[in-house]
C-alpha cells in the first residue's frame, strides 16, 4: 500500500485529481493534499509519503522548488511534476532533483492513473541514455515544422517534422513512448485547433500493450486524420476566400511575370497544395486563368482604346509581339489585327444604324 501528497493552490484541481485517484482502484493508503510548496514541505518534515504529485505555478513556494528542497534533503521519495506547455521549459529544472514523471496540463484521468502506476509499481529499470519524454527544445521544434507543414499543406515539413519524431522517439524508455506520444498528439491537436479556430476531431488510435512501432506508426496515421481534416475544413471555410484573394491578385497584377508561387504566397499555403486547390476549384490551371485573363484585357483595348497593338501586347505582359500573336489567335481562332479590323466594321456599323 503507498501513499500520494498531492500540492495545488487550485481547489477545485485537488478535488478533481483526489477522484480520480480514489476511484481508481490502486492500492493507496493515504491521500494528502498541501495548497503550495511551503505547506507541502512542512507537511513532509513529519510525515513520510511514497509519492508527491505537484504542480509547478503556485505562491509561497512553487513545485520546482518543492523538488529541489525534497532532493537536496534526501527525501526518499517519488516526485511528478504536473506541468502546462508554456511552463515545461521551466519544469525541465525539476528533471534534476530526481522527478520520475511529468504530466501536462488537463489532466486527464487515464494520464493520472498510468503516472502514478509507472512510478509506484514498476521497477526504474531506464539506461542512462533512455528519457521518458521528448526533450522540450527538439518537441517545439517538430510541432512548429509540423504545425506549419499541415497548415500550409506542404509536404516537405510535414516529412520533415515526422522523421525528427521519429527521432526523437529512440531514446525514450519503451514503457513511456505511450505517454509521450499521446502528449505529442494532444500538443499538435491543440496548437492546429488554435490556428483554425475550431476543436478538430481527430484522435491518434493509441492503446496499452502497443509497440514502440506500433506507436510510431498510429502517430503518424493520426498525423495523415489531421492533414485530411484540415484539408476538409479549409475547402468548406476558406477555398472561397481562396479563390477570391487570387481573383483580386490576378487583376492587379495580371501583367506582370507572376507566378502560381507569387500567387500561393499571398494566400499563405504551400504551390503544391494551392496549384491542386486552384485547379479542383477552377477547372483550369493558373497559366490558362492567366493567359485568358490577359487576352480578354486585350480585347477590350483592341475594340476601345485606339493604341497600337504592340501598345496593347506590352501592357497585357506580352513584350513579344509574335508570341502575343499566336496567343491570342490560339483562343479566339483571330489574330489581334483581324479581331481589331472585324470589330472595327462591326462598330461602325452600328453608328450608321443609329
Amino acid at each position: 500500500m503507498y501513499s500520494i501528497l498531492l500540492v495545488d493552490d487550485e481547489p477545485l484541481a485537488l478535488r478533481g485529481n483526489r477522484i480520480i485517484i480514489e476511484r481508481s482502484g490502486l492500492e493507496i493508503a493515504g491521500l494528502y493534499e498541501a495548497t503550495d510548496g511551503q505547506e507541502a514541505w512542512e507537511f513532509l518534515e513529519n510525515h513520510t509519503v511514497d509519492l508527491v504529485i505537484t504542480d509547478i505555478k503556485m505562491p509561497r513556494m512553487d513545485g520546482v522548488s518543492l523538488c529541489r528542497e525534497l532532493f537536496l534533503a534526501g527525501k526518499q521519495v517519488k516526485m511528478v511534476i504536473v506541468s502546462g506547455y508554456a511552463d515545461f521549459q521551466y519544469a525541465r529544472e525539476a528533471l534534476r532533483y530526481g522527478v520520475k514523471d511529468y504530466i501536462l496540463k488537463p489532466v486527464q484521468r487515464e494520464e493520472l492513473i498510468q503516472s502514478i502506476s509507472s512510478v509506484l509499481y514498476r521497477p526504474d529499470t531506464a539506461k542512462k541514455d533512455e528519457f521518458a519524454y521528448i526533450p522540450h527544445g527538439e518537441l517545439d521544434n517538430i510541432l512548429t515544422i509540423l504545425q506549419q507543414g499541415l497548415w500550409m499543406g506542404d509536404e516537405g515539413d510535414i516529412e520533415q517534422g515526422l522523421a525528427m519524431y521519429r527521432e526523437s522517439m529512440k531514446q525514450i524508455r519503451e514503457d513511456y513512448c505511450l505517454k509521450a506520444s499521446g502528449d505529442f498528439c494532444r500538443l499538435l491537436s491543440e496548437k492546429l485547433s488554435l490556428k483554425t479556430g475550431h476543436t478538430l476531431t481527430a484522435r491518434p488510435q493509441l492503446t496499452e500493450g502497443c509497440t514502440k512501432e506500433q506507436i510510431l506508426m498510429l502517430t503518424v496515421d493520426f498525423v495523415t486524420l489531421l492533414k485530411k481534416e484540415l484539408r476538409s475544413r479549409r475547402e468548406t471555410d476558406y477555398t472561397d476566400v481562396l479563390l477570391d484573394m487570387a481573383n483580386k491578385y490576378l487583376e492587379e497584377n495580371y501583367a506582370q511575370d507572376i507566378t502560381l508561387a507569387d500567387l500561393a504566397a499571398k494566400t499563405g499555403f504551400s504551390t503544391n497544395y494551392f496549384s491542386s486547390i486552384f485547379k479542383e476549384k477552377i477547372g483550369k490551371s493558373f497559366v490558362q486563368c492567366r493567359t485568358e485573363y490577359r487576352v480578354e484585357k486585350a480585347k477590350q483595348l483592341l475594340c476601345w482604346s485606339g493604341k497600337s497593338i504592340t501598345e496593347i501586347a506590352a501592357e497585357v505582359g506580352y513584350n513579344d509581339f509574335t508570341y502575343f500573336n499566336r496567343v491570342f489567335k490560339e483562343l479566339t481562332g483571330q489574330t489581334p489585327g483581324g479581331f481589331k479590323k472585324s470589330n472595327a466594321v462591326r462598330k461602325a456599323g452600328r453608328e450608321e444604324k443609329i
